[in-house]
């Protein structure tokens, strides 16, 4: 077990599994976190449905950019800042990530952008996508958020975002 796997253990509460309960929290995963506003939207949320109170709270989260990581620590895990991951994502073993119920990544947009060079995933960054696409397909979330800018629908003739929704 590594650190990161440890510290998941002994912080992350258990997803509620609904017996009888009341109450269901989903654990939240990120990759491509920047300062937190996906987390801070999932987390603040409140949702309640016949009879049953639906939350969010952080598990785990990563980023490439140390001030973007530090950003996120104080703005959604003060007490658990080691549940940050600083990192490049191709250098990370995606397999030390734990288990969560939701999953959100915003995945670099440079490449999908309307105002770019428009490669979609032959460029650079567009690949970058797939390091979430692993995530979901090992850890099964059962909510993915992905956010990305409106340029993707048409990258690459539309056939990512295709490929995408049969993920």
């Amino acid at each position: 077990m590594n650190e990161v796997e440890s510290n998941q253990k002994n912080r992350a509460p258990k997803a509620s599994p609904l017996k009888g309960g009341k109450k269901q929290v989903f654990r939240l995963g990120e990759l491509f976190c920047g300062p937190g506003g996906i987390a801070l939207g999932a987390i603040s949320s409140k949702l309640r449905h016949k009879g049953i109170s639906y939350e969010f709270t952080h598990s785990w989260a990563n980023d490439y950019d140390q001030d973007t990581c530090e950003t996120y620590r104080l703005n959604i895990c003060k007490r658990f800042p080691e549940t940050v991951v600083c990192g490049d994502v191709k250098k990370l073993d995606l397999k030390t990530f734990g288990p969560i119920e939701a999953f959100a990544y915003g995945f670099p947009c440079n490449d999908f952008s309307i105002v770019g060079e428009h490669k979609g995933i032959k460029g650079s960054f567009g690949p970058l996508y797939y390091y979430g696409v692993e995530i979901i397909n090992r850890l099964k979330p059962k909510i993915v958020f992905a956010e990305n800018v409106g340029g993707i629908a048409s990258a690459n003739e539309g056939k990512l975002l295709k490929k995408s929704f049969q993920t």
